[in-house]
């Protein structure tokens, strides 16, 4: 009863963590100290590399060392502790110094009412012990990558002051050489970089990101090995790259013409819609293919190019779907890039029937069609003598009021306009162009 209701108190507890300090004796490499969990309770952990010979000292903060309750405790927590032999104990003066350890074992140290708890690990019972690293070839991955090394480093262990099971980080480094995206999305490439990871133990086969090019991995370990000097680093063969990766854009190039009607879709708006598609791959890739489609399920193809850049013009109203795909020389991982929407709108030609130009530099002196998804466009400027005094073939641009480099009399003058939309439609106009009266002429 009396250890179950410690229990309930040390779980809820966290101890005060005082000036006292513990160290040690008789240890040929000095001993590593380990941040514990927040929630293990505990002021400390130490890995000591050789218990043989080996002792603790704890210095105490004010209390004699001859007041000093000293207890080991195990899986099951500071409830159960076990008090230490006085046979193993030194006291003198404010440190008390304990022989005969117990590796792998929690320690408490109570002065009064308070107690602080410390765990003491062995390295020896879990020593670094990987001597080569291969790939392993039990499964096939594409985006993972399995390797097999030889020997382990197992999990490190400890327990909290309530008995509940933590793991010592080992810190055992792994690094590779890797492909990253390059930082222009619209022109995109693939650049070196170097991936490094951390792994707490090794015990069994290492799953990691598989890489995006040919290369080695590094294996080093681990804390306790480089803090003394000792660290091993064990190097794989060169691995062959499988993934494939893929990096994709696509810029329209066409701007909105001032008498355009303006559109909201990123990818279209008015035809004709100039699109140019890039796509990067990583050295693994050996099938390319960009396609385009009348939907988005890719049944009905129009186009298909094995190039990583080409441009298209879109003339047609409606929408067309493209995507990229690439796949490795087995076929068995591939890769698809976002589909692409573009869509083309119907189309509109409306014409101004009047213009000023040479009355405000600027303003309303360039007649022209507001016009979306003319595909063809053919426009004549006759006067009222039927004379043709000019013509753009542009819906974009217009015409300035000039006849031979100089402004045309104020007045009624006619348009005759053929096109042709990027749905089919087919556009006959004609009408009146009236030029207002204008200051000085």
């Amino acid at each position: 009863m009396l250890r179950s209701l410690f229990l309930l108190i040390v779980g809820a507890f966290t101890p005060v963590l005082c000036s006292a300090a513990l160290s040690f004796e008789g240890t040929a490499l000095p001993p590593v100290a380990v941040e514990p969990a927040s929630a293990s309770g505990l002021a400390g952990i130490y890995v000591v590399n050789d218990f043989t010979g080996c002792k603790i000292v704890y210095t105490t903060t004010s209390a004699a060392a001859s007041s000093v309750t000293c207890e080991r405790y195990g899986l099951r927590g500071a409830a159960y502790p076990v008090p230490i032999e006085e046979a193993d104990i030194v006291r003198q003066g404010n440190t008390v110094t304990i022989s005969n350890i117990t590796e792998n074992s929690g320690y408490a140290f109570t002065e009064g009412t308070r107690t602080v708890y410390y765990w003491v690990s062995s390295y020896a019972t879990a020593p670094f012990n990987v001597q080569a690293l291969a790939q392993s070839h039990d499964k096939t991955y594409c985006d993972r990558i399995s390797l097999s090394p030889s020997g382990s480093a197992p999990r490190m262990i400890y327990y909290g002051v309530d008995g509940r099971l933590f793991t010592i980080d080992r810190k055992i480094a792994i690094s590779y050489h890797t492909l990253a995206p390059g930082p222009d999305k619209d022109e995109p490439f693939f650049e070196p970089a170097e991936h490094n990871t951390e792994l707490p133990y090794i015990d069994g086969n290492i799953n990691l990101d598989a890489p995006l090019c040919d290369t080695q991995f590094f294996l080093t370990g681990d804390r306790f090995l480089e803090s003394w000097n000792r660290a091993i680093e064990i190097a794989s063969p060169t691995i062959p790259c499988k993934r494939v990766s893929i990096l994709t854009s696509a810029v329209q190039h066409k701007e909105t013409g001032e008498s355009e009607v303006p559109t909201d879709e990123p990818l279209g708006g008015s035809a004709p819609v100039e699109i140019q598609f890039r796509a990067a791959v990583t050295e693994a890739a050996s099938y390319t293919r960009w396609q385009i489609a009348t939907d988005p399920d890719f049944t009905n193809v129009v186009l298909y190019t094995p190039d990583l850049e080409f441009t298209q013009t879109f003339y047609d109203a409606g929408e067309r779907y493209v995507k990229f795909e690439a796949a490795d020389a087995s076929g068995t991982c591939g890769v698809e890039s976002e589909v692409y929407t573009v869509s083309i709108g119907e189309s509109s030609l409306l014409c101004p029937n009047a213009f000023s130009p040479g009355a405000t530099e600027g303003v309303n002196d360039l007649w022209k069609v507001s016009y979306k998804s003319i595909v063809k466009f053919d426009c004549y400027i006759f006067n009222r003598w039927g004379e043709k005094i000019a013509e753009f073939h542009d819906p974009a641009q217009g015409w300035d009021g000039k006849y031979r480099g100089k402004l045309v009399p104020a007045g009624v003058y006619y348009y005759v306009i053929k096109a042709t939309g990027a749905d089919g439609k087919s556009y006959e106009l004609s009408g009146d162009i009236n030029i207002l009266r204008y200051s000085g002429h």
